[in-house]
């Protein structure tokens, strides 16, 4: 009670079931501090009630209160009274089935006038919270999760409120008392049915979030506040219809709905039931973000209508009964990156790109029946990234479709039907990157070769190890990072027998599942004077560095499973420690 300057104190007691309360009770007593305090903690506390001096309004300067596990209190201290109270958590108070006057006090005047943080979390016994006449003049945020009991109205007058987060609660009818909000609403495990539009009267909501809602079966436009900005729904099952206009809404009111709705981000993750997004007139004008997934009985994103023209980012994920994205033939001209993963009905895109020169980037993966992309690559005068994985259906992409200024990264995976797939890539000039990963129908190196100006080129499970080196890597003279994984014929590397060089700009080099290697070449890597980083993992057989040893710009060395190499390098006295003792950062089997 003397350190007037002590400012936060943590009292926590492990919590045991056969202690006695009057033990807690007296040791809490005995701790009190100055009333100079500005933080409390109280944790795992066993008395049946507080001592009066928490909660006492001569405490003026406390900001911070937290009570966490006192599972034996079965009441709250006297809290509303405290003049600079702005953070109260309440946390894993399992024996409080009741909150009432002795919260606050008995008048109800003047309480709580600087709280802007409430939480209540874990209590799995309450069942009631008397709110009337309850007031929180200055309140920005109220959470109240995992009281699976609690049942009744939230606190009438929230003028302030900017987050409200329900998580696991019962049935709250929050949605008819709270007067103003703003920002965000979290709606999560709640079996509280949705509000009607007559809710938001005076509301200002920005931002909804809903999740595990299992009682939500449909959300309309009418439903939702004209100033939402941002809805996120995740994990409502029975979820069968989103963003529609009721039968019987005239044309007036629906133009009305659509010239004021301002949704601009829309995600709904793991709705499996979900078979309408929208109806009549689409998705809302003003959707920039769409993300889609784990939605299986979906068959179309705007079945009657165009994409919105100000789309920018469209993400689809898993949707295995999509068809098509939209009753438009071509997409929105504002996108910007094009995400469809995992959707094996799908049968098309577009019909073709035509002004869509705001589109950056492209990723296809996994979709079954896809055969080509839209047409009019060529005008695609931004797209710098272009990625296609796992097209059963896809049998050729010509490179020369794509615009001269592409550049960046362009990645090709597990496409077992492409043919001739590298053929005029040497004419992408602005190309920086290339990923080829497990495409097996490439069985030849392009005769123009790669584009000069690349700077990172993985090479990955790929049958034209031989060919590619045979070719010349030293030709790509702006080459800084080569990863090349599985090469099985290759006994040296860079490979004696062909004499092939690599490139002098080479900063990152990575080697991987080369099961016949059994030594670094010498000649290959003495040129290397700007490598600073090597990797190589699981060659069996490998257990020669270069003869001159590495170059002495190398910063980092990683060895995974090459036991071979690990035995010769283990200390001093091992025949190729000398090699690597002067490089400043080297793991072994992930030991520095």
């Amino acid at each position: 009670m003397d350190k007037k300057y002590l400012d936060t104190l943590l009292l926590e007691w492990k919590y045991n079931i056969t202690r006695a309360d009057s033990l807690d009770r007296a040791v809490l007593d005995g701790l009190q501090p100055h009333r100079n305090l500005k933080k409390l903690s109280v944790m795992g506390y066993a008395g049946t009630t507080f001592p009066s001096w928490i909660g006492d309004s001569l405490f003026h300067n406390l900001e911070f209160l937290r009570l966490e596990n006192c599972k034996k209190c079965a009441s709250l201290p006297l809290l509303g009274l405290l003049p600079s109270l702005k953070e109260l958590v309440v946390k894993g108070m399992s024996s409080i089935k009741r909150i009432d006057h002795e919260f606050c006090g008995e008048s109800y005047l003047n309480t709580f006038p600087t709280l802007e943080t409430l939480r209540f979390m874990n209590m799995p016994e309450w069942e009631d919270w008397n709110t009337s006449g309850l007031e929180f003049p200055c309140l920005q945020e109220l959470a109240i999760e995992d009281c699976p009991k609690l049942s009744g109205k939230l606190p009438n007058h929230l003028p302030l409120l900017k987050k409200l987060v329900i998580e696991n609660v019962s049935s709250l009818l929050f949605y008819f008392q709270v007067s103003q909000w703003s920002l965000c609403w979290k709606l999560k495990d709640a079996k509280s049915s949705f509000p009607d539009a007559m809710t938001y009267n005076s509301v200002y909501l920005e931002e909804l979030r809903i999740e595990r809602c299992n009682l939500l079966m449909s959300l309309g436009r009418g439903q939702l506040p004209p100033t939402l900005k941002r809805l996120m729904i995740k994990f409502c099952h029975n979820l069968q219809s989103l963003l529609y206009e009721a039968e019987d809404e005239d044309e007036e009111s629906f133009s009305s709905c659509g010239n004021t709705f301002s949704l601009d981000l829309l995600s709904i993750e793991a709705c499996p039931s979900l078979t309408l997004l929208s109806s009549r007139g689409g998705l809302p004008s003003s959707l920039k973000h769409l993300w889609i997934s784990h939605c299986s009985e979906l068959t179309s994103l705007s079945p009657s209508a165009k994409l919105p023209a100000r789309l920018e980012y469209l993400q689809v994920w898993n949707c295995s009964g999509l068809t098509s994205l939209s009753s438009g033939d071509n997409l929105p001209a504002s996108l910007k990156h094009l995400e469809i993963w995992y959707c094996s009905r799908l049968e098309s895109i577009a019909e073709r790109f035509d002004n869509n020169a705001s589109l950056e980037r492209i990723s296809i993966r996994n979709c079954d029946n896809l055969k080509s992309l839209p047409s009019n690559l060529h005008k695609l005068i931004n797209l710098h990234y272009i990625s296609l994985s796992g097209w059963p259906s896809l049998v050729s992409f010509q490179w020369q479709v794509l615009p001269a200024t592409y550049s960046e990264e362009h990645q090709v995976e597990r496409e077992k039907k492409f043919e001739g797939l590298l053929d005029g890539i040497h004419e992408l000039t602005s190309l920086h990157a290339l990923l080829l990963n497990n495409c097996p129908g490439i069985v030849s190196f392009p005769e123009g070769g790669l584009p000069t100006n690349l700077t990172s080129l993985y090479i990955c499970h790929l049958k034209i190890c031989k060919p590619l080196f045979e070719w010349g890597l030293h030709r790509l003279t702006s080459l800084t990072e080569l990863h090349i994984l599985e090469c099985s014929d290759v006994v040296s590397f860079p490979d004696d027998e062909i004499a092939m060089m690599l490139p002098t700009s080479l900063t990152h080099l990575s080697l991987g599942e080369f099961a016949n290697l059994g030594y670094l070449s010498t000649k290959g890597f003495e040129n290397l004077a700007s490598l600073e980083y090597l990797c190589v993992y699981d060659c069996p057989k490998l257990a020669f560095l270069p003869k001159n040893g590495l170059p002495s710009s190398l910063m980092k060395l990683y060895i995974n499973n090459c036991p071979l190499l690990k035995e010769r390098c283990q200390n001093g006295n091992r025949p190729e420690w000398f090699k690597i003792a002067n490089i400043p950062h080297i793991k072994m089997d992930n030991r520095s």
